[in-house]
């Protein structure tokens, strides 16, 4: 679905708003978890709910977690932005692109997406949204990347096909 795409940003934006709110003063019921009609059925291990209870340890991990900018799987992260970019330093006329060859970093994950011949062809919006050649070539073409990249079951359309013809994709070890 298209909401798999947002799930994370979702997630993100009420964390956000429950610690402004925290922040604010605003508290929630004190027994959400220790009531006998709170969530502790959900969390029957009584060290799960003494952990949930303790202060985050520093550095703490949700620090480092990232947020995709592209609806799209995260191994295109960078290529989808350079393809955008290239969009934009051709005034977003590739016509003259005969070849694009793209540099990835040479990872298990990468190779393996690399290597899926489901993502290499998508057919559906699922694969489409996995497919590194079509993620670049829409994104090059249109100079974005969102929801709308991905109406009409636009994997199909010719001009698409064309340009993901074009695209040639290598793994580098320096990267």
């Amino acid at each position: 679905s298209s909401a798999k795409s947002i799930a994370n940003a979702l997630v993100a934006k009420s964390s956000a708003e429950a610690v402004l709110l925290a922040a604010g003063g605003v508290s929630g019921p004190m027994g959400v978890i220790d009531h006998k009609r709170g969530m502790q059925s959900l969390f029957a291990n009584p060290q799960a709910r003494a952990a949930m209870a303790q202060p985050i340890k520093q550095p703490s991990y949700i620090m480092s977690a990232r947020i995709k900018p592209f609806p799209c799987v995260g191994t295109a992260q960078c290529a989808v932005a350079a393809a955008i970019q290239l969009n934009h330093e051709l005034g977003g006329d590739l016509s003259g692109v005969r070849k694009l060859r793209l540099e990835m970093g040479d990872h298990p994950t990468v190779i393996r997406h690399l290597a899926d011949a489901e993502r290499a062809n998508p057919t559906s919006r699922e694969a489409a949204d996995h497919s590194i050649p079509f993620l670049v070539a829409v994104a090059a073409l249109d100079g974005e990347l969102g929801m709308k990249q991905f109406a009409n079951a636009r994997w199909n359309d010719p001009r698409v096909r064309s340009f993901m013809a074009k695209i040639e994709t290598h793994t580098d070890d320096v990267l």
